[in-house]
């Protein structure tokens, strides 16, 4: 009877994912010929398991310098923060420039700005979620890159209804707040979009940082949304100057 057993090379992923699938309790561990090496236990894996969530949890804050704990001296914090801040500078410079190229159009329509920190901010929120449900899939195996596509449909039309119903909402705040109907049609419209954008964008990112051997869960979550960030402020301050004679 085959005994089943782990190559020494297997990561501590796949090597989880047997342990949950199967519920083993202990596991012998062998080498490229077959010999014994040792045994991992199911403790063995939920402890390394602890510390690869910490390691996880801590690079989508954006601290991939270790542990950061809440006591250490500030100077070791910063160490471990600073550099990460100092890249997303100049990773959101995009979205700064792309502001720049409208600013005749905010300059006469000062109430658009209004709304500039709301579309940006759902965006980002829509495009987190999305890379979220997408980067627990893959750690926990449900999903690879094959199912890409799939994931891509299920996020379409989560983006559709969600940004159906958001549209619907800030159409109205704003038509009732500027008494506007034209704006709160803009804005409903670019919130939508952006919603479907943002949704595309969160559930495709981690899959090809990953195709391209880089840590989605250190990746993603910033360029989600710069790239959400870019769609929602574009597609609203570009319906805003297509219709800014009318909206006067």
């Amino acid at each position: 009877r085959e005994v089943i057993s782990l190559p020494a090379e297997m990561d501590v992923e796949e090597v989880a994912q047997i342990f949950d699938k199967y519920n083993f309790l202990a596991l012998p561990v062998v080498d490229k010929d077959g010999k014994l090496l040792g045994i991992v236990t199911v403790d063995d894996v939920m402890d390394v398991m602890q510390k690869e969530a910490t390691e996880d949890f801590l690079r989508v804050g954006g601290i991939p310098a270790g542990e950061d704990l809440p006591l250490d001296p500030p100077l070791v914090s910063v160490r471990k923060r600073l550099p990460w801040l100092m890249g997303l500078v100049i990773l959101n410079m995009s979205v700064a420039g792309l502001v720049s190229r409208f600013e005749a159009t905010i300059a006469e329509l000062a109430f658009v700005a209004s709304l500039m920190p709301l579309i940006a901010d759902m965006s980002g929120n829509a495009a987190s979620q999305a890379l979220t449900v997408a980067i627990r899939g893959m750690a926990l195996g449900l999903v690879g890159w094959r199912d890409l596509p799939r994931v891509l449909w299920k996020e379409m039309r989560v983006g559709l209804l969600a940004g159906l119903g958001l549209g619907v909402q800030i159409g109205v705040i704003a038509t009732l707040l500027w008494r506007k109907p034209l704006f709160g049609m803009v804005a409903g419209i670019a919130l939508a979009g952006t919603t479907v954008g943002a949704c595309l964008t969160g559930g495709a990112i981690p899959f090809l940082f990953k195709r391209l051997g880089l840590d989605p869960a250190m990746m993603s979550g910033p360029v989600a949304t710069t790239i959400g960030d870019l769609i929602g402020i574009g597609l609203f301050l570009s319906l805003s100057a297509a219709f800014r004679s009318y909206l006067m």
